[in-house]
């Protein structure tokens, strides 16, 4: 989990800076990265599967 969300936020900050370039297919894939060490990080966390996948996916929700 730590590993996947260092890794994607890495590839994702060097995009940004423009340092190293990633086509759009590869940005995809490491943004969707990062929010799966989120989801994954909740369940190893001991949390609701269908809760964290909520919460991550759509964290506004709750404060309404």
């Amino acid at each position: 989990q730590e590993f996947m969300n260092g890794i994607s936020i890495l590839a994702l900050g060097l995009h940004k800076d423009g340092i190293i370039e990633q086509p759009e297919d590869k940005l995809i894939f490491f943004e969707t990265m990062h929010v799966i060490s989120h989801i994954l990080e909740g369940v190893l966390d001991g949390k609701d599967v269908a809760e964290t996948v909520g919460d991550t996916l759509f964290p506004d929700e709750d404060e309404e």
